[in-house]
């Protein structure tokens, strides 16, 4: 029976059972519920993830290789990179201590979003020791915190005099 007017859809309708006319109605809420939640979806902007890239370069370039053993009052380099990910201007500050003793402050480092910064940083250790703790940490903005850290060890030895 074709329905072709608002009264052949009462009359269909009114033929249904309890069961048949409530399992319509929820199908409709479903199908309406999936078509908005796809709406929804297709057309709000994507929450992207918010991060610092912090990382530490050994004098090849790549994060391997950085000093290990060094004589007192040799110096060695690595470079340290920040690229800001975070959608919107941050200004960083960086530091860096050798078994805890302070031994560089730089900063404040501003960058943009997508913005990578990388330079050189001097290590001289001022005691011998195995297993010195080289630490980098980074400050976001003005926290007092910790936003994020790095370390490396290294083993400085007395310096030879040649005999």
């Amino acid at each position: 029976m074709p329905l072709n007017s608002l009264s052949s859809v009462r009359i269909f309708w009114s033929s249904k059972g309890a069961w048949d006319k409530a399992l319509t109605v929820l199908f409709l809420v479903i199908f309406l519920s999936t078509i908005g939640a796809l709406i929804y979806v297709l057309t709000s902007p994507a929450m992207a993830e918010k991060y610092t890239e912090f990382y530490i370069l050994g004098p090849e370039g790549r994060a391997d290789n950085y000093p290990r053993d060094l004589s007192l009052g040799q110096e060695a380099s690595v470079v340290v990179g920040i690229a800001n990910v975070e959608h919107k201007p941050v200004s960083y500050r960086l530091e860096m201590t050798i078994d805890d003793e302070k031994g560089l402050d730089l900063g404040p480092v501003s960058l943009n979003h997508k913005q990578r910064w990388e330079t050189p940083v001097s290590i001289r250790p001022s005691k011998t020791g195995e297993r010195q703790k080289v630490e980098l940490r980074l400050y976001k903005d003005d926290d007092a915190g910790v936003y994020r850290s790095l370390y490396f060890w290294i083993n400085v030895s007395q310096v030879n005099s040649g005999q």
